[in-house]
């Protein structure tokens, strides 16, 4: 169940509308029917004030992934600073392949990421990257 929206200009917006569009039909009417009952219910100004206090949350999160990155990773690693979302991309510059590296050494450690191919339009490629996420952990987790 997804349903966002974008503010672009009118021929960016079209452009991916049709690609939306083509790709889904049309978005489930159960998220649209909630979102709507949503803004019925909290109306534009509350909406926007729990926005806020996700953005903050979700923002705090990156900030606690990326001092453990930091403390951790750093020299092993590369990666930028996320400028939203949940999920920080690290680049490997030491291992051709992620996906069998991790696969061996990291889920017997208790290690969950998404290898990169996972993200490829041709995944037989060896990818030097991994995401992570840092949505859902506690700051202990994430400095593990």
């Amino acid at each position: 169940m997804r349903l966002g929206y974008i503010i672009a200009p009118k021929p960016l917006a079209y452009i991916m509308g049709y690609i939306c569009s083509s790709s889904v039909i049309h978005t489930s009417m159960v998220p649209q029917i909630m979102i709507s009952r949503l803004f019925d219910t909290w109306g534009i100004d509350d909406f926007l004030k729990k926005m806020k206090i996700t953005r903050d949350f979700y923002r705090n999160q990156r900030d606690v992934m990326l001092k453990a990155a930091d403390k951790h990773l750093k020299g092993l690693c590369e990666w930028t600073v996320p400028s939203g979302g949940f999920f920080l991309w690290l680049k490997v510059p030491q291992i051709e392949d992620t996906e069998a590296f991790f696969l061996e050494y990291g889920l017997e450690r208790g290690v969950a990421f998404a290898p990169g191919t996972c993200f490829s339009s041709d995944p037989s490629i060896p990818s030097q990257y991994i995401r992570v996420s840092y949505s859902t952990p506690n700051e202990e987790d994430m400095d593990k």
